[in-house]
């Protein structure tokens, strides 16, 4: 069982209480404050939540806001409760929620403003107590290639969100397209692409922390190792482009007012332990 979240930008049109509010997928002067496209949720309906045992999984609504290597904020940046909860920013709802209410609330994915494949916007998180070497897993979506492949093992090219779209230069590294603790593999996986005959280019799920039962700061994924660690002769270090949010506004662009500030995870070049020059 998992729990699977869709990106959307969020500007809050309505609070309903410490943690609960109402949020606009558009910027609202667009379509004149229309109350029938507020989306409303609970932004203490979390997996890290579910895992304490202080909602059901079955209950989750949000995304985790999270806390990235980089130390910027990422996940569901609203919340998470009043005073603190943030006027505009960005909500990862979960996704048959997402899908129900897409109609009504004008949801897109990617999201306004945004470029790319959907599942670029797209988080997963494994329940944990469960049968699956990814449970208690995060996972979070990219578009990737693979240009070279040694039985599991692959080179793969890496796009931060909408990078590849934007003719962006990728993040390169070696990993095991068969280990659950680097990336989303096993049955029902959303991970695309794969060795032999799967295909070479599409979505690519990095492990990208984990949920447990008590809060902890999130976790990079397995490979490539910590700016403090050594880098392993057969897993290279990443290389190429420098971090840039998830969300708008894009790399190298000023803030549109339109599109909430840039709240976002590092890409995944943001996580090297170096560059190759």
């Amino acid at each position: 069982m998992r729990s699977q979240f869709i990106t959307t930008v969020a500007f809050v049109g309505r609070i309903d209480g410490e943690t609960r509010c109402a949020f606009w997928a558009e910027e609202p002067t667009e379509h004149g404050f229309d109350p029938s496209r507020l989306v409303s949720v609970d932004l203490a309906l979390t997996p890290s939540a579910a895992a304490r045992g202080e909602t059901s999984w079955d209950a989750v609504q949000v995304d985790d806001s999270t806390v990235s290597l980089s130390g910027a904020l990422t996940g569901t940046t609203l919340g998470p409760r009043w005073p603190e909860m943030q006027l505009s920013g960005v909500v990862l709802l979960e996704a048959t929620m997402w899908r129900r209410l897409a109609a009504a609330a004008h949801l897109t994915c990617p999201p306004a403003g945004a470029t790319g494949h959907d599942y670029e916007y797209q988080t997963v998180v494994y329940w944990p107590h469960r049968s699956d070497p990814r449970a208690g897993q995060r996972y979070t979506g990219y578009h990737a290639e693979i240009l070279e492949a040694r039985g599991t093992l692959a080179k793969v090219a890496v796009y931060s969100s909408g990078g590849a779209a934007r003719g962006a230069k990728p993040s390169v590294t070696w990993i095991d397209l068969a280990s659950p603790e680097q990336c989303d593999v096993g049955r029902g996986s959303l991970t695309q692409i794969g060795v032999g005959d799967a295909p070479k280019k599409g979505a690519l799920f990095l492990a990208t922390g984990t949920v447990t039962t008590a809060a902890a700061a999130p976790r990079g994924p397995k490979i490539p190792p910590w700016a403090s660690e050594s880098v392993s002769p057969k897993i290279p270090p990443w290389e190429g482009e420098s971090a840039s949010p998830k969300i708008p506004p894009w790399e190298g662009e000023s803030a549109s007012p339109k599109i909430p500030p840039g709240l976002g995870e590092v890409s995944p070049s943001g996580l090297a332990a170096g560059y190759e020059k």
